[in-house]
Parts: structure tokens; sequence; C-alpha cells
């Protein structure tokens, strides 16, 4: 079940229109354009707002299919109650 889908979600910076909303649609595509995309430079984040307290029992991170896929670096997800973010 995906509990993210078309839920508040904010990143730490936007390249072109590839905002984090991108992220929670639903779609899994991974091709260029259907995903959420930050800039390169800097400590990147993204993340969502639930809503509501949920059991979470893995985090899916799809890379987006590209020339640059290979500059895609190591992720830390982490599962909070409170309002947590990487870049601030």
């Amino acid at each position: 079940m995906l509990v993210s889908a078309g839920k508040d979600s904010v990143q730490s910076s936007t390249s072109g229109q590839l905002v984090s909303a991108l992220a929670v649609d639903g779609n899994t595509s991974s091709v260029y354009g259907s995903c959420a995309t930050t800039l390169s430079q800097g400590a990147q984040y993204w993340q969502v707002d639930l809503g509501d307290t949920y059991q979470i029992a893995n985090v899916t991170v799809i890379n987006r299919y590209c020339v640059f896929a290979s500059t895609f670096t190591p992720v830390l997800a982490s599962v909070s109650v409170s309002h947590v973010c990487a870049g601030k």
C-alpha cells in the first residue's frame, strides 16, 4: 500500500519542474520527467508528511533512468513521528 500517495512533500531544491510531488503521485515510471529531482549541490533531501501514524514495513526509492543515472548517490531513508528534515 502506497501511504505517501498525494501527501504533502518537500525537497531541498528543485531541478526545473521536477517537483517533490512527482515522488508521491503513484507513478513508478523511471523516465526522466516523471520523477522528483533535486539540484546536485549541497545536501539533498526529500521529505513527505504522511499526515497520520503508520506501521512502515519498507521504503522504496526508484531512480530515474537517464544518462545521469550513475550520479545517483546512496540513500538514507528514515521514518519518524516528528517533523525531521535533513536539510534544516
